[in-house]
């Protein structure tokens, strides 16, 4: 859709907003850069061509988000509806939401600086910021089920890195300015019992907890596994649990996420999957295990532990952090409200806030 920057697009109530430049891509659109009719600098999320019940999800979550209190945390709604588009019908048309434009997310400041991480004092600052985002929305019993580097955006935009240094030989950067706020609810979820059941696959794979992979589905500790994924990221600048999207892969990520823990998926799991039909594990004579798909061979994959950098007394707090997060049974992690209280974010302080 990038053929559409430049254009005015004119939405279902009149509002007009010139679009300025593509920012990237959501799991049901495309956000662009827009400018409103007083000038105010927005961003647009697209849906084009989509379903209205999906388009609704997103715009559902972020309308309750809205309305039952505010997090300083989570992107602000402004408005969304119909693009006017003459050949749209009532079932498939063109769908937007407005919302604050924001600065670069994780993700690209990681991706333009490779291979460097982040400072300690960044890491407390970015994740007790989402770890209050995760918690507000676990109030509200709601599964953000993408939480990852590419939909936590920082609040400046032209943000930018403030300092470079070099500690065991690993790059470190320090940011201007810490404020973030969690973004892309396209497939967020309400916490219900009945649908937490179904074999519902979600989040990228990489972050992807291991009863999502055995056929469990998604449950309220869901987010916590892939917040511990990032907190590691945010520490060494680099996935902690590799895999692409092949099937062939689903195994290997298994394999990965117990050898880099040094934890076993509990026997019960699997029988559980087994119990409840899922189409990811087998019976065979040896018992009950995750259904072979040739995975591709494991290359010289260290354990978390070897993470840490040396003296680094902090990083030994944020790994500790970790792997409570990092429970293979989602019973035994623990919630945002109990993880927003973990020493590791003592020294967390009053972030200067941008309008």
């Amino acid at each position: 859709m990038a053929e559409l920057v430049g254009e005015t697009v004119t939405t279902e109530n009149g509002n007009q907003y010139k679009i300025m430049g593509f920012l990237g891509a959501g799991a049901f659109g495309q956000i662009f850069e827009v400018q409103s009719g007083d000038n105010q600098p927005l961003a647009m999320k697209i849906h084009r061509n989509i379903e209205k019940e999906l388009h609704q999800v997103e715009t559902d979550m972020m309308e309750l988000v809205a309305k039952k209190a505010k997090s300083k945390n989570i992107v602000k709604m402004h408005e969304f509806g119909d693009l006017k588009n003459e050949k749209s019908t009532n079932v498939l048309c063109d769908r937007y939401i407005i919302m604050d434009l924001l600065g670069p997310s994780i993700f690209q400041v990681l991706d333009s600086e490779h291979p460097a991480c982040f400072e300690n004092s960044d890491i407390i600052q970015i994740g007790y910021q989402v770890c209050s985002a995760m918690e507000y929305l676990e109030s509200l019993k709601i599964l953000h089920l993408d939480l990852k580097p590419e939909n936590i955006c920082f609040v400046k935009i032209d943000n930018s890195v403030k300092s470079r240094r070099i500690q065991d030989q690993q790059p470190i950067i320090q940011m201007e300015n810490t404020q973030i706020r969690l973004i892309d609810f396209g497939t967020a979820r309400r916490i219900d019992k009945r649908e937490s059941k179904v074999n519902f696959e979600v989040q990228t794979q990489n972050y992807r907890e291991p009863e999502v992979f055995l056929g469990l589905g998604f449950n309220e500790k869901s987010d916590v596994w892939s917040f511990g994924c990032l907190l590691s990221e945010l520490y060494t600048g680099q996935l902690l649990f590799f895999g692409d999207e092949r099937k062939n892969s689903e195994e290997s990520q298994l394999d990965v996420m117990q050898t880099v823990l040094r934890r076993a998926i509990p026997y019960y799991m699997y029988e559980r999957a087994f119990d409840s039909d899922s189409n990811k594990v087998e019976l065979s004579e040896t018992g009950i295990s995750f259904h072979k798909f040739n995975p591709t061979p494991l290359k010289d994959i260290e354990t978390i532990f070897t993470n840490v950098r040396i003296n680094d007394f902090i990083g030994c707090q944020l790994f500790d952090l970790i792997l409570d997060c990092l429970e293979m049974d989602p019973e035994d992690r623990p919630k945002f409200a109990d993880i927003s209280k973990n020493r590791f974010f003592d020294d967390v302080h009053e972030i200067v806030q941008i309008d």
